[in-house]
């Protein structure tokens, strides 16, 4: 059914992500640029890629070149329905071909680097800013809380709904 995890990832939470999936369903996973010497274009994959200002990284291409069976979005904020259904229109995703899961990574300053550190440095900024003159919602909270201090939300338990839906369509075949 699947024949490869084939991931995007910037700051290492992906990449845990599809080495724990590989690991738990038997099937091997490869970055984007090992995948293309790894596997057949057209290939069935469940693709991981990290989420940036609203958009999954590198979706377009991986689309171009495999048959994407289930997406795994990585984000710093913890799961939502609204997040998800952002993440889904945003990107738009087709949840009769794609089935889409989102994950907690996590988020450390230290791993920034150019346009990336740019962008988190003034998200910081504008948040503290806030914070000072009113009261911030739950996610931008959660949000100013991650860029102050790293974390790091890589767990095997964020992987169960992946894993389930996997084991139920492999049943189908």
């Amino acid at each position: 059914m699947i024949d490869a995890i084939v991931y995007v990832s910037y700051a290492g939470h992906t990449k845990r992500y599809a080495q724990m999936l590989s690991s738990k369903l038997g099937i091997p996973s490869y970055s984007l640029k090992e995948s293309k010497k790894n596997i057949s274009k057209k290939s069935d994959i469940i693709f991981l890629t990290w989420v940036r200002a609203g958009k999954l990284v590198k979706l377009k291409k991986v689309r171009s070149r495999y048959n994407i069976k289930a997406i795994g979005a990585v984000g710093m904020s913890n799961p939502s329905k609204v997040n998800t259904a952002n993440l889904q229109n945003n990107n738009k995703i087709n949840l009769t071909k794609e089935k889409f899961f989102y994950l907690p990574g996590g988020f450390n300053m230290d791993n920034l680097k150019g346009i990336n550190l740019t962008l988190m440095l003034a998200m910081k900024r504008s948040l503290t800013k806030i914070s000072e003159s009113r009261k911030l919602s739950l996610e931008q909270r959660q949000m100013l809380d991650m860029l102050n201090t790293n974390k790091d939300n890589v767990k095997e338990n964020n992987i169960r709904e992946i894993y389930s839906w996997y084991m139920r369509e492999s049943k189908k075949k």
